[in-house]
């Protein structure tokens, strides 16, 4: 026999408990960010595995990066048009926001602000992007994204990510 002298049934079952303990203490975790996001008026979205929070102060793409960093939040991360259509329902209407996407000149690739990964299926506006700007907005119409110049003053969307929807907190 084998040196163990548990059951097979018993490892089955001391597993599924562990795994129920992570699962639980993983929503708990995930409540109390709930909470502390929905304190700072955050509102949450996507089957509640996202909070938003639209900013209407006028801030530079790289300022508002560091609000939404101070909130504990990372600026939105929008990679589809489901995305642009939440937003596009939560800002002004003709109001163009920065979101968590840009690239460092036109010769390099879209990234996000938060981990540097690579924005291959960009949901562009009509006729975007266009020139030579690096920062993008969820466009006044709320089509799509659009390319802008970093340095303008705009208003900005925050994010934040439950735990459950990614590994650690932002």
């Amino acid at each position: 026999m084998g040196s163990s002298s548990m059951s097979p049934c018993l490892h089955v079952a001391s597993f599924i408990a562990i795994l129920g303990l992570f699962i639980s203490t993983e929503a708990r975790v995930d409540q109390v960010v709930q909470t502390r996001f929905i304190a700072q008026g955050y509102t949450m979205c996507m089957g509640n595995t996202v909070a938003y929070k639209v900013h209407n102060e006028p801030r530079t793409w790289h300022e508002a990066v560091q609000v939404c960093r101070g909130e504990g939040a990372r600026l939105a991360i929008i990679d589809s048009y489901e995305k642009v259509r939440v937003i596009g329902g939560m800002k002004p209407f003709n109001a163009y926001v920065w979101v968590g996407v840009s690239r460092s000149d036109s010769q390099h690739p879209w990234i996000t602000a938060d981990e540097g990964a690579l924005m291959n299926n960009v949901p562009w506006a009509p006729t975007k992007p266009s020139g030579p700007y690096n920062c993008l907005t969820v466009r006044g119409c709320n089509r799509g994204l659009s390319n802008e110049d970093c340095s303008q003053r705009k208003g900005f969307v925050c994010e934040g990510v439950m735990i459950g929807s990614k590994p650690e907190l932002v």
